[in-house]
């Protein structure tokens, strides 16, 4: 049997949170969030809107994994935390959103006992509810390193709340 050489793997990880943005279906502002929404319905969401958390622009993650995945040997053998705004409350991004879209968008939550009982048959928020901890505190991301070596930060809140409900308005259908 021939003998195998290893072939060393240069790796590296781009880390983010909880997405949201154009394609991002199955976020938490995904489909249970922008479907109601558009139609002028609450948006439903599974957490605490109230919770401080950093949530990832969808571009802002592409961009920096295409930032990594270019970057050679700056960025072998290393976790990186992706670009991302500063931790905010999901009310305040979805007034973002409201302001975006021109009307206010209202949210209704999943209580958690509801998501425990449907996590039973739900793979997807099976996984949800191991992650919910992460709004029980503050849940802040730190991407300085990532922007000190890349010199890559997120897009304007403003933009990608704009970016986002024109996707979600094609998306959904708009009314």
């Amino acid at each position: 049997m021939p003998s195998r050489v290893g072939i060393p793997v240069r790796a590296t990880s781009g880390r983010a949170s909880d997405f949201y943005g154009p394609g991002g279906t199955l976020t938490h502002l995904g489909d249970q969030f922008w479907r109601p929404a558009i139609a002028g319905r609450r948006g439903r969401v599974l957490v605490d809107p109230d919770a401080i958390h950093t949530y990832h622009f969808i571009p802002d993650v592409a961009a920096g994994l295409a930032a990594l995945g270019t970057a050679g040997d700056d960025a072998y053998g290393r976790p990186w935390m992706l670009p991302c705004a500063p931790a905010d409350t999901m009310r305040a991004l979805v007034a973002r959103f409201s302001e975006e879209l021109g009307r206010e968008i209202g949210l209704i939550t999943v209580p958690r006992t509801v998501l425990k009982i449907l996590a039973l048959v739900v793979p997807f928020l099976r996984e949800i509810d191991e992650m919910l901890y992460q709004w029980e505190e503050p849940f802040q991301i730190n991407d300085r390193r990532f922007r000190a070596q890349f010199g890559q930060g997120p897009e304007d809140v403003k933009r990608a709340a704009a970016d986002t409900v024109a996707w979600a308005k094609v998306h959904y259908g708009s009314r």
